[in-house]
Protein backbone atom coordinates (compact mmCIF):
# COMPACT_ATOMS: atom_id res chain seq x y z
CA UNK A 1 0.00 0.00 0.00
CA UNK A 2 1.46 3.27 -1.05
CA UNK A 3 1.50 5.97 1.43
CA UNK A 4 1.47 9.82 0.88
CA UNK A 5 2.52 13.12 2.68
CA UNK A 6 -1.42 14.54 3.94
CA UNK A 7 -2.17 18.15 2.22
CA UNK A 8 -2.10 20.92 4.51
CA UNK A 9 -5.15 21.50 4.76
CA UNK A 10 -5.48 17.96 6.48
CA UNK A 11 -2.91 18.93 8.84
CA UNK A 12 -4.25 22.07 9.69
CA UNK A 13 -7.76 20.39 10.67
CA UNK A 14 -6.17 17.88 12.73
CA UNK A 15 -4.50 20.89 14.54
CA UNK A 16 -7.46 22.23 15.00
CA UNK A 17 -9.74 19.50 15.91
CA UNK A 18 -7.04 19.16 18.66
CA UNK A 19 -7.15 22.47 20.14
CA UNK A 20 -10.87 22.45 19.45
CA UNK A 21 -11.84 18.76 21.23
CA UNK A 22 -9.13 16.89 21.97
CA UNK A 23 -7.15 19.13 24.43
CA UNK A 24 -5.57 15.47 26.01
CA UNK A 25 -3.48 15.54 23.00
CA UNK A 26 -1.72 18.92 22.83
CA UNK A 27 1.80 18.89 22.27
CA UNK A 28 1.45 15.47 20.96
CA UNK A 29 3.49 14.59 17.76
CA UNK A 30 0.71 12.96 15.60
CA UNK A 31 1.72 12.01 11.93
CA UNK A 32 -0.73 12.81 8.75
CA UNK A 33 -1.10 10.83 6.20
CA UNK A 34 -2.71 9.49 3.00
CA UNK A 35 -3.40 6.06 0.84
CA UNK A 36 -4.53 6.40 -2.35
CA UNK A 37 -8.08 4.72 -1.33
CA UNK A 38 -10.31 3.26 1.19
CA UNK A 39 -10.06 -0.10 2.80
CA UNK A 40 -12.65 -1.86 4.22
CA UNK A 41 -13.58 -3.87 7.31
CA UNK A 42 -16.28 -6.02 8.36
CA UNK A 43 -17.98 -5.15 5.30
CA UNK A 44 -17.71 -0.89 6.50
CA UNK A 45 -15.27 1.69 4.22
CA UNK A 46 -12.82 2.44 5.95
CA UNK A 47 -12.03 6.10 5.36
CA UNK A 48 -9.44 6.74 7.81
CA UNK A 49 -7.52 5.24 10.70
CA UNK A 50 -5.39 6.24 13.86
CA UNK A 51 -2.93 3.96 14.99
CA UNK A 52 0.33 3.85 16.57
CA UNK A 53 3.93 3.89 15.38
CA UNK A 54 5.10 0.54 14.38
CA UNK A 55 8.40 -1.07 12.74
CA UNK A 56 6.62 -0.47 9.03
CA UNK A 57 5.69 2.82 9.52
CA UNK A 58 8.46 4.27 11.44
CA UNK A 59 11.08 3.80 8.50
CA UNK A 60 8.42 5.80 6.58
CA UNK A 61 7.90 9.09 9.03
CA UNK A 62 10.69 12.24 8.56
CA UNK A 63 10.56 12.40 12.84
CA UNK A 64 9.23 10.04 16.13
CA UNK A 65 5.56 10.73 16.43
CA UNK A 66 3.42 9.30 18.88
CA UNK A 67 0.37 8.79 16.74
CA UNK A 68 -0.23 8.68 12.95
CA UNK A 69 -3.63 9.26 11.36
CA UNK A 70 -3.78 8.10 7.71
CA UNK A 71 -6.78 9.14 5.64
CA UNK A 72 -7.98 7.65 2.50
CA UNK A 73 -7.75 9.98 -0.37
CA UNK A 74 -10.47 8.90 -2.89
CA UNK A 75 -13.26 9.05 0.02
CA UNK A 76 -11.75 12.50 1.87
CA UNK A 77 -12.09 13.99 -2.20
CA UNK A 78 -16.04 13.12 -2.17
CA UNK A 79 -16.54 14.79 1.64
CA UNK A 80 -18.12 17.98 2.64
CA UNK A 81 -15.63 19.84 5.06
CA UNK A 82 -17.66 19.77 7.79
CA UNK A 83 -17.57 15.86 7.01
CA UNK A 84 -13.54 16.23 6.91
CA UNK A 85 -13.66 17.78 10.58
CA UNK A 86 -15.99 14.64 11.68
CA UNK A 87 -13.66 12.10 10.40
CA UNK A 88 -10.72 13.48 11.70
CA UNK A 89 -12.69 13.88 15.51
CA UNK A 90 -13.73 10.75 15.18
CA UNK A 91 -9.84 9.68 14.72
CA UNK A 92 -8.24 11.34 17.42
CA UNK A 93 -10.72 10.35 19.96
CA UNK A 94 -8.86 7.10 19.45
CA UNK A 95 -5.36 8.76 20.39
CA UNK A 96 -4.73 8.27 24.34
CA UNK A 97 -2.48 8.57 26.86
CA UNK A 98 -2.07 5.41 29.09
CA UNK A 99 -1.43 5.75 33.18
CA UNK A 100 2.35 5.71 32.02
CA UNK A 101 2.10 8.82 30.11
CA UNK A 102 2.40 6.11 26.84
CA UNK A 103 0.43 6.28 23.92
CA UNK A 104 -2.03 3.85 23.45
CA UNK A 105 -5.75 3.65 21.24
CA UNK A 106 -9.04 3.69 22.61
CA UNK A 107 -11.10 0.79 20.79
CA UNK A 108 -14.70 2.29 19.87
CA UNK A 109 -17.11 2.12 22.03
CA UNK A 110 -20.39 4.01 22.53
CA UNK A 111 -19.75 6.80 24.15
CA UNK A 112 -16.62 7.57 21.36
CA UNK A 113 -19.60 6.97 18.79
CA UNK A 114 -21.90 9.36 20.73
CA UNK A 115 -19.31 12.26 21.15
CA UNK A 116 -19.16 12.33 17.65
CA UNK A 117 -22.86 12.27 16.94
CA UNK A 118 -23.51 15.21 19.52
CA UNK A 119 -20.97 17.47 17.82
CA UNK A 120 -21.57 16.05 14.06
CA UNK A 121 -24.99 15.20 13.89
CA UNK A 122 -25.58 11.96 10.98
CA UNK A 123 -22.23 12.31 9.02
CA UNK A 124 -21.74 8.96 8.01
CA UNK A 125 -24.02 7.59 5.28
CA UNK A 126 -23.00 3.97 6.22
CA UNK A 127 -24.80 4.30 9.42
CA UNK A 128 -28.35 3.47 9.97
CA UNK A 129 -30.00 6.56 11.95
CA UNK A 130 -32.55 4.21 13.71
CA UNK A 131 -29.75 1.64 14.19
CA UNK A 132 -27.96 4.18 15.62
CA UNK A 133 -30.12 5.85 17.74
CA UNK A 134 -31.15 2.36 18.79
CA UNK A 135 -27.88 1.32 20.17
CA UNK A 136 -27.27 4.54 21.62
CA UNK A 137 -30.62 4.44 23.82
CA UNK A 138 -29.72 0.88 25.22
CA UNK A 139 -26.58 1.96 26.51
CA UNK A 140 -28.54 4.52 28.48
CA UNK A 141 -26.31 7.79 26.15
CA UNK A 142 -28.70 10.33 25.37
CA UNK A 143 -27.80 11.90 22.06
CA UNK A 144 -29.45 15.65 20.66
CA UNK A 145 -31.55 15.04 16.93
CA UNK A 146 -29.21 13.53 14.62
CA UNK A 147 -28.15 15.63 11.19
Amino acid sequence: MDYAKATDLMIEIVTRIVNVNHKRLDGASIAVITREKAGKTGGKIKMADASLVGAKMKPLLDEDYDFIITIAEDVWGKMTPEQHDALVDHELCHCIYDDEAKPSLRPHDLEEFAEIIERWGFWRKDHGEQQVQGALLSAGIKVGTLK
